[in-house]
């Protein structure tokens, strides 16, 4: 498997992956994004842009952006998380040229007219409304602003009601001009493709992105993780809680035993925590754990969903289980079976041109370059028992976790919760 990276004269990053048994293509355009200067005020300006450049440029309207590649059998999406914005599409091989014209036309070229930031306003702010009404989503949002309080990395990506409906274009237009430019932007392409003529046409038209220069964007510390114990009281049939630990940033030392250790805890139907919780005691439908990890910082926690009478037995068993992981480590038959897992989903996960081009970006984006599939399936190889044990220690030796619940309770019930690990 090659990759080749590319940089153009404005600072663009170009990555390509040649396949030849596929008729598909993937492209993926980063952006890295900042948190806004006023990140209170403005909160939820990335996300807003997203939406906006759907809205029309200054060469198709929004039917015309949606039928390009749909018209095609294409696939046209975008999303946005704490530290970049990405707009892709994936095509049979024969339309990458179309591809690349459309995804550098909404990057490039958006209008951002003012009845149309009036109108998606309005769809914003249901979504909004939506996720704070979907109890499986706002559990997530609300465990990111308690671990990380008073900070950008813990708020909401959507922003809040009063921060979407007072966003100016004025503001917007001032973010997108600062963010997307060349020196934060790439551009990467996986599937049935011709190299040269990727770059060729990537060359004519994100080479046109101003190069961005220094000070343009808002820098923060990172943020102080606070185990906090909090409870929010809603309305709603399950409880869903998260309660975890400080993790570590994206690129680290133990990347590959933090993989080996999520997938082991939580990371399916054969997981210690799946088995223990659901399979022996039946207190929930689901758990798993999951990782958030950003440049400069991390969490490590598990989510659950139960009926309120199972809360206190569910958060004791879970509680009981990393002590005993941070007392008694991993086997090595858990090591040699987890290791196997993780590069079985891998291999079948890079099936997919739109998973191998999401690779891409983000091993350029968080590591400086991307890695190859070898070159992954070599690390956790290397993996060992002991290696995943002094991650254990580093994540659960002598700390709190910290837990957020949402659901039909009120805050007395943190009175009967033990979280310390020692």
């Amino acid at each position: 498997m090659v990759i080749e990276k590319f940089v153009l004269d404005n600072g663009v990053t170009l990555l390509a992956e040649p396949l030849e048994h596929v008729k598909s293509v993937s492209i993926a355009v980063w952006i890295n994004t900042r948190p806004p200067a006023d990140w209170t005020r403005d909160a939820g300006v990335r996300h807003f842009i997203e939406h906006l450049v759907f809205k029309g440029t200054k060469r198709r309207s929004a039917k015309e952006i949606a039928m390009a590649i749909e018209g095609v059998g294409g696939v046209l999406d975008a999303w946005t998380d704490h530290e970049a914005t990405t707009f892709s599409a994936k095509t049979l091989d024969k339309h990458l040229s179309l591809g690349m014209d459309v995804l550098s036309d909404l990057v490039m070229s958006p209008r951002f007219l003012e009845k149309d930031i009036e109108l998606e306003r309005k769809v914003v702010l249901d979504e909004i409304l939506r996720e704070m009404n979907d109890p499986g989503s706002n559990i997530f949002d609300q465990y990111l602003a308690d671990a990380w309080p008073k900070h950008p990395s813990g708020m909401l990506i959507l922003g809040t009601h009063q921060s979407v409906q007072n966003l100016a274009r004025e503001t917007i237009v001032e973010y997108y001009r600062k963010h997307y430019v060349g020196k934060n932007t790439i551009v990467a392409c996986s599937g049935h493709i011709d190299t040269a003529q990727f770059v060729e046409t990537a060359t004519a038209t994100f080479g046109q992105l101003p190069p961005g220069g220094p000070g343009d964007e808002a820098h923060f510390g990172p943020p102080t993780f606070v185990p906090q114990r909090k409870v929010y009281t809603r309305e709603f049939d399950h409880i869903n809680l998260c309660l975890g630990v400080k993790g570590l940033p994206y690129d680290n030392a133990y990347r590959y035993e933090f993989a080996v250790l999520d997938t082991l805890l939580g990371g399916g139907i054969s997981s210690r925590l799946f088995q223990e919780i659901r399979e022996k005691h039946g207190l929930c439908y689901s758990i798993g754990t999951f990782s958030v990890r950003r440049r400069d910082s991390g969490l490590f926690a598990i989510h659950s969903a139960s009926a309120e009478a199972s809360v206190l037995p569910l958060v004791e068993l879970i509680v009981q289980q990393l002590r005993r992981l941070a007392r008694d480590g991993v086997t090595d038959e858990e090591i040699i079976q987890t290791k196997e897992q993780l590069k079985g989903s891998l291999m079948l996960a890079l099936e997919s041109t739109y998973a191998r081009v999401m690779r891409l970006a983000r091993g350029q984006a968080y590591l400086g370059r991307p890695f190859t599939l070898e070159e992954i399936c070599a690390g956790i190889d290397a993996v060992t028992k002991d290696s995943v044990n002094e991650l254990v220690q580093l994540l659960f030796s002598g700390g709190e976790l910290g837990i957020t619940m949402v659901g039909n309770l009120d805050g007395s019930i943190l009175d009967k919760i033990e979280l310390s690990l020692v």
